[in-house]
């Protein structure tokens, strides 16, 4: 945002996404050379005010951010900072308003409403919301014209063969449809906010702790990633040509393909070509790490289904309820103890310069006093090994924290984290395996969905930034992982009933988008900035809004055609 600030008699800055105009007017026995204008986003936390510029006329126009509330004040020549009333102030999208300032005071008023920025999005949801509405009526109508008319005669010996059809039917296994669709439900959104997201700040990632859309994508694909690993693994154990050594070779390929093929897609964009300055770390190579990690794991204490079912009814009525923990108990030491290190890890390992455990973004936090401390122990690691040079740029908290240091949202230390998500998605894959009632597989999704989220609160104290472990996106700490497989578990539960047992919806269109998540994972990155995928419009929110929408609608149809060609392709 241009921040110049101008004098009365000087045009108006052109307003940018997100921004208002503010005139400062000054009414002051002092000199209007001695004050300074400050401001700070509410959003930063514990951040100091910073000087925005001097007011050096009697009036003074400056573009403000109207993204999060902001608090104002004015430092005078006496070494004095009067606050602004209100504290703090919410400012309105184009709107123009006055700062009135004299010798004590400071006030904030509205001279010109602003727009509601908001409006694009309700146009937008009215516009799928008829379109969703318009195609649920002609296929039903389309379908009981084809029962109708196509339907032929039944005979009496087709008559007889049919009752004999309904009185022993074949029994048939069918893929399960909220697999699928809560993976296209990611890769829909995850388009959408890649390609912006119409430059809404709850559309994109959150700057440091705390959720936003954008931050749910990840954590659910690793959450499915493990809940498919479940019932890949039973189906392949049941297989009478099942081989460990086989199955681990064919875990360890796909993990190298996932993170080779990472490499290649997070390093296609920008002036990125140079060996030098080669990013190493990213979401495919997490997927990969936390994949053969948990895969490998598993496989060394695979028992099947019907094992642990017969199991179940050796052990007690206090016991058998928790099969799916007991049986494999030693995986789930084993992941404690991963997070035990992680613990340790980023509560005890020194940081030059930086006090031990510290989570924060660096910059202006806690005043600016550990500016070189972004991510703490995360981000010291990530540099330490891998070098500065291949670590991401610029992370989420670059803007609103000032940060100068580089930081890499999926580095190494995040991994270990990232394999409990996977791991309590491998779990919740169990419950479809080992609990055949669709009653009690529902419960349990409840159960456990109640267990983690709450587990999750209690590590942030239920707040954004004042627990003993916030939920973050870019450490992915426990709560992280904890809440966000709380709101997949009870995701897949909605699915799960609305789709594989009531069958009230097939999913569509997201069933075969999730079909073709890994295509249209690395499709849309690479094609990002290609006709006809997206083209330059105007920076407002509805232009933005428009192109990230089309975006997410052009890979849609994409992923349909393939279905359509039975294309799916698969590592």
């Amino acid at each position: 945002m241009n921040r110049r600030c101008v004098s009365a008699s000087a045009a108006n800055p052109s307003f940018t996404i997100d921004s208002a105009l503010l005139y400062a007017h000054i009414d002051t026995t002092y000199n209007s050379s001695d004050f300074v204008l400050l401001e700070q986003s509410t959003e930063c936390h514990n951040c100091p005010l910073v000087k925005v510029c001097s007011l050096r006329h009697s009036t003074t126009k400056l573009l403000v951010d109207t993204t999060f509330k902001s608090v104002i004040a004015v430092n005078n020549s006496q070494g004095g900072i009067i606050n602004c009333s209100p504290w703090p102030v919410h400012f309105g999208e184009y709107g123009h308003y006055n700062l009135t300032i004299n010798d004590t005071s400071c006030t904030i008023s509205e001279v010109r409403p602003p727009v509601n920025s908001h409006t694009p999005i309700y146009w937008a949801f009215l516009a799928y919301l008829t379109l969703a509405l318009v195609y649920g009526t002609a296929l039903i109508c389309f379908n009981r014209f084809r029962r109708v008319f196509t339907n032929p005669r039944i005979t009496e010996s087709d008559s007889d063969r049919l009752l004999v059809d309904l009185a022993a039917p074949v029994p048939r296994k069918r893929r399960l449809g909220f697999l699928d669709t809560f993976r296209g439900i990611c890769i829909v959104i995850m388009i959408f906010v890649n390609y912006g997201g119409g430059h809404y700040w709850f559309f994109k990632h959150s700057s440091w702790n705390g959720l936003t859309l954008a931050d749910l994508v990840f954590p659910w694909f690793m959450f499915v990633m493990g809940v498919s690993m479940a019932l890949s693994f039973e189906k392949a154990a049941m297989s009478a040509s099942f081989s460990k050594y086989r199955v681990l070779v064919s875990v360890v390929r796909r993990s190298a393909i996932l993170f080779l093929l990472g490499m290649f897609v997070i390093n296609s964009n920008g002036n990125k070509n140079s060996w030098a300055n080669l990013r190493i770390m990213g979401v495919l190579q997490r997927f990969a790490i936390a994949y053969l990690f948990v895969a490998c794991l598993r496989l060394f204490s695979l028992k099947t289904a019907s094992h642990i079912r017969g199991m179940q009814n050796n052990m007690s009525s206090l016991a058998g309820p928790f099969v799916d923990v007991l049986v494999y108990w030693t995986d789930y030491l084993i992941v404690g103890v991963l997070l035990l290190i992680w613990c340790l890890i980023v509560f005890l390992l020194p940081v030059p310069g930086c006090p031990s455990g510290y989570l924060g973004p660096g910059g202006l936090d806690d005043g600016g006093q550990f500016a070189n401390c972004t991510g703490g122990a995360a981000g010291y690691i990530d540099r330490l090994l891998l070098g500065d040079s291949h670590v991401h740029r610029r992370p989420s908290c670059y803007h609103l924290y000032r940060t100068t240091q580089r930081f890499d949202p999926e580095g190494i230390l995040g991994c270990i984290t990232s394999i409990f998500t996977v791991f309590l998605g491998l779990q919740a894959g169990q419950i479809f395996l080992i609990f055949e009632s669709k009653k009690m597989q529902m419960k349990r999704l409840w159960y456990w969905a109640v267990i983690y989220g709450v587990g999750g609160g209690i590590l942030c104290k239920f707040s954004q930034n004042d627990g003993f472990l916030p939920v973050n996106k870019n450490l992915w700490t426990p709560s992280f992982a904890l809440v966000l497989s709380s709101l997949a578990l009870l995701i897949i539960s909605v699915l799960y009933y609305t789709i594989d047992d009531k069958e009230w919806w097939c999913g569509e269109p997201f069933y075969f988008v999730g079909m073709n998540s890994i295509l249209l994972y690395v499709g849309h990155e690479v094609f990002e900035k290609c006709l006809p995928v997206q083209w330059e419009v105007p920076m407002n929110h509805s232009a933005q809004l428009f192109m990230s929408l089309w975006g997410a609608s052009f890979w849609t149809v994409i992923a349909y055609a393939f279905h359509l060609n039975k294309f799916y392709l698969s590592l």
